[in-house]
């Protein structure tokens, strides 16, 4: 079985000499530090069980006994220490580690003998013997704390100042194993050191001694003192001045000192005392007795539910200092999607890596490498041996950087063009990333997260018509990407009109038929046999004039109405009747054009049967209108026309054609052809193509046509405009500030003529939730299981592009036989 790590964002295996899994270890207490561990990026974790590992990527070099040897492969096994804790995260996981001072704090099984040194450690220098850093004069005075003794004679001391330094003595620690201080000081975290340090105190004798006051002394220049081993401390907190009173007191509250390296850093201002000769046991700042209750009181009184908000609101609160509490941590690293971006400039983020977080002084920053639009920094402190890389943004799994992927994803999820997209940043000169990283993500990630929201968007939608009474009602229309009989792609769309829905769509290349013309019957045919197969009957079906699908659902689907929508037998009557207004002698028809189509509306729309005999009789009367006959009609169906008595005596704009003239003749015989009398009769008295026409419009913004796109992207945009049309298909009417409906007033090219214009209602804004639910599951899913996602192409026979029908010619060949046809 191979073994990998459980750490978010690792998942690593063992390489020999690179690295190896550790087993979580048997005792509880550390068992449950390691758990914790992994669950600050991985709260849902349950637990280790037998398989559970984690890599050694995780520990310090300090936690194993061999690693040079083991690196230099003269052994094969490493050796952990025993009871060591994971502390490093993958990176771009978790912006923190677990510090020294939790480590040093939790260490199991202290005994009663250890407790004071334990604290001193922790909460104060211990007792040793001198150390040096840059003008700075230290003395320590050598003396023993009895193991069994519980009476210590403690003076005030000070530590360290920056600047100004005791001119007598400083005591300052030599026990360097466990060195730790916590990175800030917060109340409930000082509330349990105090009471641990006041307990332990509790029996100690106090001989009151008044202090001797001293002069400060100051120097700019490096003071040598003999140490055996030079160690220069971290930071240490600044202490106040006081004046012991007689009778009273002092204890020792707190005292941060971190020795790290043999550096110092960092150097907080001190006060000068002078302090006696006498055991210390902790200095930095004392308390009189008096004063005690007081100021610990306002730090007691705080509640453990105060605490936790005061954890949670504090944004420089550091989790891993509760890594061995008792109530389990919660963190989730997330899919960062929701997280704000914010455009940095590199002047900017450099500043924040000038200063060493750790001595203050002037760092070196270096630009470790970059990927895309990740950027990863390199900070080195000179002085005191601090580094670290820093990373602009977290990786998904596979080492993908979070915002090369959500980038990718956002340009395909809008619709937008990425090559245009790419350059305006590139305008910017912002580093991103490029064309080829976009194809990569779009075939690997970006394609199956649009297939599967389809797939679950139109299932849905299947089940709420299964639900529904009464057979489907469709209205289908096809579009080419490209004008003329040179399409490549042809999609054939299929609106649901009782629910105003995309219910499905057919991608099809032109090398799939037998030329461009027959995409269009093709895309119909796959449809249908989609939506029979999910169990669902055509009762109805809207389309255009097209030859091939009537005789196709002639031939194919007998117990299914086709009606043909009335603005495609409208469109085609106008266009001849255009035509003919521009011959001699005829001008007079053009002041029938719209009135003669707006009359083959009113025979649809007011015929609520569609009974196709009525409907002629009404279209036919409109020959006897025209040469102002309007009763005693052909048909008994409609002998009569339904307006009412027209003033003969009022001048018209628009001039009755005369019976027998040649406007008349021809204008009459264009009325009454076969072919018009059929498609009246076929006219769809209620649903009409109009949504399907809009949503053509609507698939020019994801898939213009002046631009190539694969198949599978022709069909990834086909679906984003289908998911982006279901969602916006039924916005409500927008209301004005005083709740009257809104409207808009255009004038459309077509009218431009005319002088005419248009009335349009307006909507609410469009909603894009679909595109967030893209990135999510991109993101969340996809990302961390392309495997299984990459299936969801197999259900598309991806069809040869059109050139692999060619033979592909030596490119020097090609070359060597080009000219030029002008020279």
């Amino acid at each position: 079985m191979v073994y990998t790590c459980v750490v978010y964002g690792c998942s690593k295996h063992a390489v020999k000499h690179v690295r190896v899994l550790h087993e979580f270890p048997t005792t509880q207490r550390y068992k449950n530090a390691w758990k914790r561990f992994v669950q600050r990026t991985r709260a849902s974790w349950p637990g280790p069980t037998k398989y559970s590992r984690i890599c050694s990527d995780h520990f310090d070099d300090s936690c194993y006994e061999n690693l040079p040897c083991w690196r230099m492969k003269v052994i094969d096994k490493l050796l952990l220490k025993v009871n060591q804790l994971p502390t490093k995260y993958p990176e771009g996981t978790c912006r923190t580690r677990a510090s020294p001072g939790t480590l040093a704090k939790n260490i199991p099984d202290a005994g009663p003998a250890d407790l004071i040194t334990s604290s001193a450690r922790y909460l104060t220098p211990t007792l040793g013997t001198a150390c040096t850093s840059r003008n700075v004069s230290v003395t320590v005075e050598e003396s023993t704390v009895p193991s069994t003794s519980n009476t210590i004679s403690r003076t005030p001391t000070v530590l360290l100042g920056s600047d100004e330094v005791d001119s007598e003595t400083a005591i300052v620690p030599t026990d360097f194993s466990t060195p730790s201080v916590p990175k800030r000081g917060r109340t409930a975290f000082r509330k349990r050191e105090i009471l641990r340090v006041i307990n332990s105190y509790e029996s100690v004798e106090c001989e009151p001694q008044p202090p001797e006051s001293s002069s400060a002394a100051e120097t700019d220049t490096d003071i040598p003192i003999n140490l055996d081993t030079p160690l220069k401390p971290v930071m240490v907190d600044a202490s106040t001045q006081w004046e012991r009173q007689p009778g009273t007191c002092s204890r020792s509250v707190k005292c941060q000192a971190n020795f790290r390296q043999n550096k110092l850093p960092f150097r907080s201002k001190a006060v000068q005392t002078e302090a006696a000769k006498t055991t210390t046991a902790a200095v930095n700042c004392t308390l009189l007795k008096p004063e005690y209750p007081s100021m610990v009181t306002d730090i007691l009184d705080v509640s453990d539910e105060e605490y936790e908000e005061e954890n949670i609101d504090d944004t420089t609160y550091a989790p891993e200092d509760e890594l061995f509490e008792d109530t389990d941590f919660s963190f989730s690293s997330g899919c960062f999607v929701k997280e704000e971006k914010f455009i940095v400039f590199k002047s900017c983020l450099w500043e924040l890596f000038d200063t060493c977080p750790m001595c203050n002084r002037p760092c070196l920053v270096e630009e470790r490498y970059r990927k895309g639009t990740k950027v990863v920094v390199t900070q080195e402190c000179p002085d005191c041996d601090y580094n670290r890389d820093w990373a602009s943004q977290p990786n998904y799994q596979g080492d993908i950087p979070a915002g090369n992927l959500q980038l990718s994803g956002a340009i395909m999820f809008t619709g937008a063009s990425p090559s245009k997209t790419l350059r305006v940043l590139k305008a910017m000169n912002i580093v991103t990333c490029s064309i080829s990283t976009f194809t990569t993500h779009m075939s690997r990630f970006l394609v199956p997260t649009i297939l599967t929201v389809w797939k679950q968007e139109q299932q849905h939608l299947f089940s709420i018509l299964q639900e529904m009474d009464g057979d489907l009602v469709i209205a289908g229309d096809g579009r080419c990407d490209s004008p003329g009989h040179c399409a490549k792609y042809g999609s054939y769309t299929m609106i649901e009109e009782r629910i105003n829905k995309i219910i499905e769509q057919q991608c099809v290349q032109s090398n799939e038929v037998k030329n461009s013309a027959c995409m269009e019957k093709e895309g119909l045919v796959r449809a249908i046999a989609c939506l029979e197969e999910a169990g669902l009957h055509i009762g109805t079906v809207i389309t255009d004039r097209h030859p091939q699908i009537q005789k196709w659902l002639r031939e194919n689907c007998m117990t299914t109405k086709h009606f043909f929508d009335v603005w495609h037998v409208s469109k085609g009557l106008v266009k001849k009747m255009d035509s003919l207004a521009k011959q001699p002698n005829c001008e007079e028809v053009r002041g029938w054009i719209k009135s003669i189509a707006n009359h083959m509306y009113w025979c649809a729309s007011s015929t609520a049967d569609g009974n196709p005999d009525v409907m002629l009789a009404k279209w036919l009367s409109v020959d006897n209108h025209i040469h102002n006959i309007h009763v005693d009609h052909e048909s008994s169906l409609f002998s009569r026309c339904a307006h009412g008595e027209i003033d003969q005596s009022i001048a018209r704009r628009k001039k009755w054609i005369k019976p027998g003239t040649k406007v008349s003749e021809k204008l009459s015989r264009l009325l009454t052809n076969t072919r018009i009398k059929n498609d009246v009769k076929r006219l769809s008295p209620l649903h009409q193509t109009s949504n399907v026409e809009a949503y053509h419009s609507l698939i020019v913004h994801f898939c213009p046509k002046s631009t190539h796109f694969s198949y599978m992207g022709m069909v990834s945009r086909l679906l984003l405009a289908a998911l982006h049309y279901n969602e916006n298909s039924g916005r409500p009417h927008q209301k004005t500030k005083t709740g009257e409906a809104s409207y808009s007033i255009v004038f459309p090219k077509y009218k431009s003529k005319e002088g005419g214009y248009s009335l349009r209602r307006k909507k609410v804004p469009a909603t894009y939730g679909y595109a967030t639910k893209l990135m999510k599951l991109l993101c969340d899913v996809v990302v961390c299981d392309e495997l299984t996602y990459a299936k969801t192409t197999d259900r598309f026979n991806i069809p040869p592009t059109l050139a692999s029908q060619y033979n592909r010619p030596d490119k020097s060949e090609a070359i060597s036989n080009w000219q030029k046809r002008y020279r």
